[in-house]
């Protein structure tokens, strides 16, 4: 199955070939679809919908909430127990590097 490039506002209504005014419809879509000026908006949201779900599929590993979270146990180890202070220190200067 293949992937048709589905304008929005259609060409021949003057709209652009840019991305913002482009769908990626399958070919059973575009030919129901793609012609039906009230389907404008649907196509639209679901595009839009669409695009979110890939961003979230692929984006990439969020690598600093592990090392944020590791550098919040420290502190609050620092302030629950003042007598291993230098030891939480270097703990924490070894992580932020």
């Amino acid at each position: 199955m293949s992937v048709d490039v589905h304008h929005i506002v259609p060409q021949h209504q003057k709209g652009p070939s840019t991305i913002e005014n482009a769908a990626p419809l399958c070919q059973n879509c575009h030919a129901q679809f793609g012609d039906n000026p009230s389907k404008r908006k649907e196509i639209k949201q679901m595009r839009d919908n669409w695009y979110e779900v890939v961003e979230k599929m692929y984006s990439p590993p969020n690598v600093l909430a592990p090392l944020v979270e590791k550098l919040n146990t420290n502190i609050e180890e620092l302030k629950d127990d003042q007598r291993s202070k230098r030891a939480d220190i270097s703990e924490i200067k070894t992580t932020l590097k």
